[in-house]
């Protein structure tokens, strides 16, 4: 809303800019949607409303600049925009703009015809409309020389420049009367499709075309939300605009089912373990749209939603660090495809027990090394594969035990070929940031192997060119066996595979770092592996000897020998797996496996616990040091992170939980301007004139001139020593001197971005993704601790605390916050918000996720052992209206009906039978209402 006050004046919003008499209220809005393919592509909806008691003339100048042509790649335009711009030509045609190349952009001496365009036009403003396709016009505009008391001057072309498109109309606006109107634009439109466009454009109900396919638009993608539970009616309007927000693009990210429940097949039906493995991986999932940071040059995504007749297609693409958390939030609301999203999970898993960084509908892909990228790097990711898969576990064995049991001795799974190769062990502790091989023959093979045999080309094969089978406990264990060989005691696991843990912002730990997050995550997992096999299972042979390997480790007590034992059986069990596995298998004994877990539990139990701070937090990251005879270990600053890991590991009780809370909201993570906790403190960093300042030393008096002549060093006028500019590290310094610049610049203790950087997940941000997940921590914990039995007076208390602080957390999250607290609208899920500003990137965050789980603990919504609960007692009276709420569980509408207030909420459990009509979205079970 704008007000103007001047004889003529100007108001500008966006590309629209306003003119009128003095003295006028007007209120302009945007709305923007994409009509359904084929349609009508992108429109842009402007109205114009007189708030006035009388009425006012307007000049509206309206319209888009910068608009690309056809048939220029991103490549093209990211690195050749000024000669691409050469090439353009924008043509008007009425109040239609054509925008394509002359000729598509190529280094070669041959014709090149564009015959495709862009295209732009503009309907249904009022009065007598001129049309403009040159920049001119715009430079006209700010210099005032178009407005109420100037001529319009049309340009039909333009050449060798960006291209704009631009309406001008006058026209009187009625006291309290609106004025809407269109533009619309659409890609990649050839002679045919323009021929139609301006037929369509002539038509008397073009606009009313255009607002029956945005309305078909916005019910589709409405429906899309409410498929995935994302509508919901409480008393709470706030938390159900943030709760569609957080479905929608979660939705947006990880995709919905097309086909639901899985009717491929029955398994039972299926012998062939090439089938039933792909059965398994079978996910038809579409619309997700948006993984990973698009700002990666290897993020180059080729998304489908639709084909060419806009039918939905089945496909789907994600780094693997997005693509399964926001898969666990959709396997909620569609709990029968968890084991098909387990399996593709697995058999994504390497044989050296890692995972590839790109999951899609047609396989894996793995990073390349790229010399000209200086983006490019190798890798395996880390604590993602713990805890992602942790999650899915878990959904998958409350809702089906039997199911997910019953796959442990099937030999359907197989093994990722990423054409990494480990070091050795000692060649790893000699340079831990430089511990992978990049298998080039590997990597050439398996693409020739693709073109013949499809995905199943990047797995690993036997003698014959099949793929080579295994069970699901097999590769559950070796996701296990492969972090505990790097275990180091009281420091964490190391992380010595060139990627960092979940921040990535830490990237620099990577080779010096043990990461406590990774450790907590599995304590997770082993305390679920010693609940899900109770039976005995059928192993690799190799994967037995590795077994054991690590379990002889556990009988010695110095850090550097254990971490010797299992660093070497790493290695051996490589160097097996790289020669090509046998394909023989072993029976592991159920007594062996439950004590071989219960030893390691206790042996991480004991790490977690020595990780505990003075000030009552834990320990997220330590520095290590390999010396000849030890390990020493160092710790760093305190970071939110390890304090949810910790949360999430199930070591701590109930009080536990609530006094390291306690002493979260009094440590320097708390920020009490947005009421929630950031990454890290907010620490000092040096100013220019403190840094790079060499002390006084022996070595120094001694080699200073002698350094100075070589270019390691410079002096100042005072007399100061410091480091040559050109040296960003100490990489090419003599060793002596080296060790002068790491007392300088501590890069030992050098964590990455999250040091250097003040916005995502540096210095001083609040990491949202990082809160919720938190928040979600702290919901697990009530749970957990709801069922324990009998509750005394100081356990009740202890609960009360928690659900207080869960409520503290929830709060700061946002949904309630004013815009200028938040830095917009609170509906939306943001990803961080730096010290300097509001909120950035909305919807661009895996917390949308984790806020998805939050909302099912809210709402009381429990699945154990094939059976749904209700029992929501976090609801408050603001949740509900009229006495009732709401919302849908896999397609259910469900009712919560409170008649008069009561102290205690007893749970109500359906059947399992009744459950399961309700997991397969079958119809027979239309709603329930459960009186509270």
């Amino acid at each position: 809303m704008f007000a103007v006050s001047r004889k003529i004046a100007k108001s500008t919003v966006g590309n629209c800019i306003v003119f009128c008499e003095e003295n006028h209220t007007l209120k302009l809005r945007f709305s923007y949607l994409w009509a359904p393919a084929g349609k009508h592509g992108w429109v842009r909806r402007a109205t114009i409303e007189n708030l006035g008691n009388f009425d006012t003339d307007i000049e509206i100048v309206d319209g888009l600049q910068n608009v690309l042509p056809a048939g220029v790649e991103r490549k093209t335009q990211n690195e050749f925009s000024t000669l691409v711009d050469g090439y353009k030509k924008t043509e008007l045609v009425g109040a239609l703009a054509l925008f394509r190349m002359e000729a598509i952009l190529v280094d070669r001496a041959e014709p090149s015809e564009s015959l495709r365009c862009n295209t732009v036009f503009a309907l249904g403003m009022p009065g007598e409309t001129h049309y403009s396709v040159s920049a001119q016009t715009l430079s006209d505009f700010r210099a005032n020389r178009i407005g109420l008391l100037y001529p319009w001057e049309s340009f039909a072309e333009s050449k060798g420049v960006r291209g704009v498109f631009f309406a001008h109309t006058r026209f009187r606006l009625a006291k309290r009367a609106a004025q809407t109107w269109y533009n619309v634009a659409d890609v990649s439109q050839d002679a045919v499709q323009v021929r139609h466009l301006m037929h369509f454009m002539a038509q008397k109900d073009a606009i009313e075309q255009i607002e029956a396919a945005m309305q078909q638009s916005t019910d589709t993608l409405r429906a899309i939300v409410a498929q995935n539970d994302g509508i919901q009616l409480t008393g709470d309007e706030h938390n159900d605009a943030r709760h569609f927000a957080n479905v929608l693009f979660n939705t947006m990210r990880g995709g919905y089912y097309l086909n639901y429940p899985p009717k491929n097949n029955h398994p039972s039906s299926i012998t062939n373990p090439d089938d039933l493995r792909h059965f398994y991986e079978y996910l038809p999932l579409t619309f997700g749209r948006r993984h990973g940071d698009p700002s990666r040059p290897w993020n180059l995504f080729d998304i489908r939603v639709q084909d060419e007749e806009g039918n939905p297609v089945v496909a789907y693409q994600g780094n693997w660090r997005d693509i399964f958390q926001n898969w666990e939030a959709l396997s909620v609301s569609y709990p029968l495809y968890i084991n098909h999203i387990i399996a593709k999970f697995l058999n994504a898993t390497t044989a050296d027990g890692y995972n590839p960084y790109r999951i899609t509908d047609k396989g894996i892909d793995w990073e390349v090394i790229e010399p000209e990228n200086p983006w490019s790097n190798i890798g395996y990711w880390g604590d993602h594969q713990i805890i992602y898969l942790q999650k899915l576990l878990e959904l998958s064995f409350d809702h089906d035990p039997e199911a997910l049991t019953a796959l442990l001795n099937s030999r359907i799974f197989a093994f990722a070929n990423v054409p990494y190769r480990l070091k050795t062990y000692a060649e790893i502790v000699a340079d831990p940031k430089n511990s992978i091989r990049f298998d080039d023959e590997a990597h050439k093979r398996a693409m020739e192997l693709v073109k013949t045999m499809g995905a199943d080309g990047k797995l690993v094969l036997d003698a014959n060119n099949r793929v080579m089978h295994t069970t699901m406990a097999d590769k559950l264990l070796i996701t296990l066996l492969t972090k505990l060989s790097n275990f180091i005691p009281e420091a964490g696991i190391w992380m010595n595979t060139l990627r960092p843990e979940w921040n990535d912002a830490n990237n620099a730990l990577v080779g010096y770092g043990a990461s406590m997050v990774t450790l907590c995550y599995m304590r997770r997992y082993v305390a679920f592996l010693q609940k899900l096999i109770q039976t005995d299972v059928q192993i690799g042979a190799e994967t037995l000897d590795f077994l054991r390997a690590i379990r002889h480790a556990y009988m010695n007590g110095n850090r550097k020998q254990f971490t010797d034992i299992v660093g070497s059986a790493g290695e051996r069990y490589r160097t097996k797996v790289y020669a090509g596995l046998s394909g023989g298998t072993e029976t592991l004994e159920t007594a062996e496996l439950q004590e071989f877990l219960a030893a390691t539990l206790h042996r991480i139990d004991d790490t977690i616990r020595l990780n505990k701070r003075a000030d009552g937090l834990y320990e997220a990251y330590n520095l290590i040091r390999f010396t000849p005879n030890d390990i020493e270990v160092s710790h760093l600053y305190e970071m939110l992170e390890g304090q949810v890991a910790v949360l999430s590991s199930g070591l701590l009780t109930a009080e536990e939980a609530a006094d390291l809370l306690d002493a979260m909201r009094a440590s320097a993570l708390y920020r009490e301007d947005q009421r929630s906790y950031m990454l890290y403190p907010n620490r000092r960093r040096a100013s220019f004139m403190e840094m790079n300042n060499i002390p006084d030393s022996e070595a120094l008096q001694a080699k200073g001139e002698e350094w100075i002549k070589a270019g390691y060093l410079t002096r100042d006028e005072d007399g100061g020593y410091h480091f040559h500019a050109s040296y960003r590290n100490a990489a090419g310094l003599p060793d002596d001197l080296a060790q002068i610049y790491e007392s300088v610049f501590h890069h030992h203790a050098f964590t990455g971005r999250s040091g250097t950087f003040y916005k995502y997940e540096g210095l001083g941000c609040i990491y949202w993704h990082m809160v919720s997940k938190l928040l979600l921590a702290v919901g697990e914990t009530i749970q957990a601790n709801s069922q324990v039995r009998p509750a005394t007076a100081d356990s009740q208390a202890t609960m009360l605390r928690l659900r207080k602080q869960y409520a503290e957390i929830r709060e700061g999250l946002g949904s309630h916050k004013k815009p200028e607290e938040y830095g917009s609208f609170p509906f939306d899920p943001y990803s961080h918000t730096p010290s300097m500003a509001g909120v950035q990137q909305p919807g661009m965050t895996g917390q949308v996720k984790e806020d998805i789980l939050n909302r099912w603990f809210e709402l009381g919504v429990y699945v154990r052992d094939g059976q749904i609960t209700f029992c929501p007692t976090m609801l408050t009276d603001s949740d509900f209206r009229e006495g009732e709420l709401r919302f849908t569980y896999c397609g259910t509408e469900v009712v919560y009906s409170r008649k008069s207030k009561v102290e205690s909420q007893k749970p109500y459990t359906l059947t399992k039978e009744q459950s399961q009509h309700i997991f397969a979205r079958d119809g027979k079970i239309k709603q329930l209402i459960i009186e509270l």
